[in-house]
């Protein structure tokens, strides 16, 4: 067994080596709708606003905090000021870190399955992938794996200082993102299992309650509510967000099993996992991880079955709670790729004890090379998947990570707007409408930032005068209609002998996402002063 130090040395070159995967050039890829929106959440933070909980995806506090104290360290402070890397680097330095729990279990596991689970900690494509994704995935996944090796170590020896890190894990997750109550689930599960299936189950709960405290238990819940509490409740600035918290959890139910939108077949995860690929597009997959990952449960499971070693009851909760996290989120018709990072904790975890398995299965010479050359190989697959998920395929369909994302398309109509506010005596208080059905016009909002007169509309409001750039979304089949609207919008809105003459920007709309398209119109003498500074 290596020395700690040197393990210890091994974990940290490892961290160093994911953040180095995950940091180049974390502005290429434009904003997605989720990652705006936070990012106006996180500009209440900074401004002073504290935080207020809406259940309509916004999700928990511990994210924008996070980002809230990186911005404040590099001079940020407000909407205008907040940038693309303090905002996606929180969600770097936390994909990052994910190995630091492998140091929990150097006495009870063998040091070269746990390196191989820093190597894949390292490469996987959804983790570097969504690890430069300003979502509350990364984080969660970092505080559930650090509450599932909590759990782990307790279950081995019980100890006050397990039970603190376990609790503000629990209540950290809880703060992130109302998932948490399903891997609370799985976790209870798992621990059920492994107790109740274990051969003696009363010696093993006899020794459990000998060496766990009564008032562990109840420490444990009150560490863990009062930490979501605080957080939940911006320092208790605002109370009411805690019931309206607890309150969301039946829309979320209702959203989980009732919305069409998002809703996929039960299997959708598992193929992710072991293959994807649209059109001519690259083979993605994590087989080596799922394969290792099956490996490493018979490799954590083949004890004797009259063995109640606390190792082994801590290997078979994890292998029941990784099982039952697959199972619940398989079950539940809703489904977002991103949600695929709280599976892979424990599969890696079980993946890098599968290496163990193979490297003692095999023998002779030949049979090293040829798995020696398979592991290379696969490792190798899953390193160009991550460069290129994170590079050329950052924003496109044919990646499976990508989810109703922005398109690069609208740099040219954020450039276009930036043009003619440099060329206008105004410049970013000119004043631009924006109107889209339903409010769908993010990422605009945070693209949009340094404008200062942008009004937002759900439909056509006659009502006000037409601004000098008005920015309409269309589809495929209402573009003619909706433009036709905003002509007739323009023409009419202002009184007669105050008519301007309006061009579009753009011979086509500049695409928002898949199937949604975004008409400009600016008002003549606006586009024609500019036109000399717009780049062809």
């Amino acid at each position: 067994m290596p020395d700690r130090r040197i393990f210890t040395l091994l974990l940290v070159l490892s961290i160093l080596a994911a953040f180095a995967a995950r940091l180049p050039n974390l502005a290429r890829r434009p904003m997605h709708t989720d990652e705006a929106v936070h990012a106006v959440k996180t500009a209440e933070l900074l401004q002073g606003r504290g935080f207020q909980y809406d259940p309509l995806d916004y999700h928990g506090p511990t994210l924008y905090y996070s980002a809230w104290l990186n911005a404040r360290l590099q001079g940020a402070d407000d909407l205008q000021s907040l940038q693309v890397r303090h905002l996606r680097l929180v969600t770097v330095i936390y994909g990052s870190l994910l190995s630091i729990w492998l140091l929990a279990l150097f006495r009870h596991w063998r040091p070269l399955g746990l390196l191989a689970s820093a190597a894949l900690f390292i490469i996987s494509p959804p983790l570097v992938y969504y690890s430069r994704y300003y979502i509350m995935e990364t984080v969660l996944l970092f505080f559930q794996l650090g509450f599932t090796v909590a759990i782990m170590r307790y279950l081995i020896k019980p100890s006050a200082r397990w039970m603190v890190i376990g609790s503000v894990c629990l209540g950290l997750m809880f703060a992130t993102k109302e998932t948490a109550l399903l891997l609370a689930a799985a976790a209870s599960l798992g621990v059920v299992l492994a107790i109740g299936m274990a051969p003696g189950r009363r010696e093993l709960l006899k020794r459990l309650r000998a060496g766990s405290p009564r008032w562990h238990l109840p420490a444990a819940a009150l560490i863990s509510a009062a930490l979501f509490m605080t957080l939940i409740s911006s320092f208790g600035a605002h109370p009411e967000n805690i019931g309206a918290y607890f309150s969301s959890f039946g829309s979320y139910l209702q959203s989980g099993f009732a919305n069409p939108i998002h809703a996929k077949p039960w299997y959708y995860y598992g193929k992710m996992l072991i293959f994807s690929q649209w059109g001519d597009g690259p083979v993605w997959s994590e087989i080596l991880t799922l394969v290792l990952a099956v490996l490493g449960v018979y490799g954590l499971t083949r004890v004797r079955r009259s063995s109640q070693a606390p190792e082994a009851v801590a290997n078979h909760f994890l292998v029941w709670n990784t099982l039952a996290l697959l199972v619940l989120f398989s079950l539940i018709p809703y489904k977002t790729p991103w949600n695929i990072l709280v599976l892979l904790g424990g599969m890696i975890l079980l993946a890098g004890q599968g290496l163990v398995v193979v490297l003692q299965a095999v023998s002779s010479t030949r049979q090293k090379i040829v798995t020696g050359a398979l592991l290379l190989g696969g490792l190798a697959h899953l390193g160009w998947q991550s460069a290129a998920a994170s590079g050329n395929y950052a924003a496109s369909p044919l990646n499976p990570y990508v989810y109703a994302h922005t398109s690069p398309d609208l740099q040219r109509l954020v450039t276009r707007l930036q043009h003619i506010a440099r060329s206008d005596p105004r410049g970013h208080d000119v004043p631009i409408q924006v109107i889209a059905s339903e409010h769908d016009y993010w990422p605009l909002p945070w693209d949009l930032r340094e404008f200062s007169r942008v009004a937002w509309w759900a439909f056509i409001d006659t009502t006000v005068t037409p601004a000098d750039i008005i920015v309409v979304r269309t589809t495929a089949t209402d573009r003619q209609s909706m433009e036709r609207s905003i002509e007739n919008f323009i023409y009419r809105g202002f009184p007669p002998g105050q008519k301007h003459l309006y061009s579009y920007l753009f011979d086509e709309p500049v695409t928002l996402r898949p199937g949604i398209g975004l008409s400009t119109l600016v008002k003549h003498e606006i586009l024609e002063r500019a036109v000399s500074d717009i780049e062809p």
